[in-house]
């Protein structure tokens, strides 16, 4: 008589927590449905939901837990009960909307609020959507605008479009290659600094050196600002505005934004008086 068979036991597959982040209309959704379905749905309701795969890897398979979240404030409280425990973030913007892109700092605020998780800990990928152009909105937030974010917050960084499919699975693969990395004690799941050495020197816009030699040129605030010494407050105001935007270092990677940009702060001051 054959000794009865002795059951396996079931190999434990290692589930990852991604979660979306972003502004409504970003395209989140539509990532998630483009690599999950493989189909594009331009159609999307805010909402919050939850989607289940699987990944294989070289040396494992590993289970997907997404989780979509709506960028509408209505769910907030909803959507901040999924940053309790999470592995990954997708953090999208619209490359038409320069809005979304200047609010990611705010989603990491959100996040770093409610998360039990450090952020230190967790892998991001931020996708810059929507750039297959095909909506025939003019881009405003430039591919140096987005790497010099994520460079700063060592972020992985990928152009996206859920329409065409463009590196919407190498989000997902990205993700979970970064997550296993830092889990397998080698380090944070964040851009290591030979990904960072081995990246295309960033170059400043056409009109982020226009605006930064100006400012760096000038004799005097009148000229670095480019009013004239009759100008109204709301003028020297409105000027200021829109050199601050494209001097901040943040987002300017001329090598003398950050200098300049204090400039123009200094100047502000003493034309209005404050």
């Amino acid at each position: 008589m054959s000794p009865p068979a002795v059951r396996k036991k079931p190999v434990a597959i290692p589930r990852l927590s991604l979660i979306s982040m972003g502004n409504c209309g970003v395209g989140k959704s539509c990532i998630i449905k483009r690599y999950s379905e493989q189909v594009f749905v331009s159609r999307y309701s805010p909402t919050i939901g939850v989607d289940y795969g699987e990944m294989q890897m070289p040396d494992t398979c590993v289970a997907l837990k997404i989780v979509d979240t709506s960028g509408n404030p209505f769910f907030f409280e909803c959507r901040n009960e999924f940053y309790k425990k999470v592995d990954g973030v997708l953090l999208g913007y619209d490359v038409t909307d320069m809005q979304s892109f200047t609010d990611l700092d705010q989603w990491l605020k959100e996040l770093r609020n409610h998360s039990n998780t450090d952020l230190e800990d967790i892998a991001f990928v931020v996708c810059a959507n929507k750039v297959d152009g095909v909506s025939g909105a003019k881009r405003v937030v430039s591919e140096a605008e987005g790497r010099r974010w994520c460079q700063k917050h060592r972020f992985a960084y990928l152009e996206t479009s859920a329409l065409t499919g463009q590196n919407i699975a190498e989000v997902f693969k990205t993700l979970v290659e970064m997550i296993k990395y830092g889990q397998s004690g080698k380090g944070k799941p964040r851009v290591s600094d030979a990904d960072l050495k081995d990246s295309a020197p960033l170059e400043p816009t056409a009109e982020q050196a226009t605006a930064t030699e100006k400012v760096m040129s000038g004799n005097n605030a009148y000229e670095r600002l480019g009013v004239s010494r009759t100008a109204s407050k709301d003028d020297i105001k409105k000027v200021y505005r829109k050199l601050a935007m494209l001097l901040h270092p943040d987002k300017n990677c001329h090598p003398d934004a950050d200098e300049a940009f204090k400039r123009l702060a200094a100047d502000k001051k003493d034309l209005l008086g404050e």
